[in-house]
């Protein structure tokens, strides 16, 4: 899950323009095509989870919690000035423990 985590926010914040195509929609209930195989690869690996007895909510609303934080996380990095962008931030979110304060 953590290395997911951060391939999504490292491929989004070299590809800010694509990633507000892909999640910034104003049209609620649409996503595009890539979005929903994200999603879906997500719960692919949930229901892997789940079947293994490791999650602790059923695995759709494990994809929605992921899927709104890292959005959250990856969103409110790609819209700070690059000079205060702190990946850490996403770390903490993510639950990796990080080796600075």
């Amino acid at each position: 899950m953590r290395r997911g985590w951060d391939m999504h926010v490292d491929f989004d914040l070299k590809h800010p323009a694509f990633y507000l195509l892909m999640y910034g929609t104003d049209r609620p209930g649409h996503r595009p095509p890539a979005a929903r195989a994200a999603r879906e690869l997500l719960m692919t690996f949930l229901d892997r989870a789940a079947a293994d007895g490791r999650l602790r909510v059923p695995p759709a609303l494990a994809a929605h919690l992921t899927l709104a934080a890292v959005t959250g996380v990856t969103l409110s990095l790609i819209g700070a000035p690059e000079s205060d962008r702190d990946q850490r931030r996403s770390q903490h979110v993510c639950g990796k423990p990080s080796s600075t304060p």
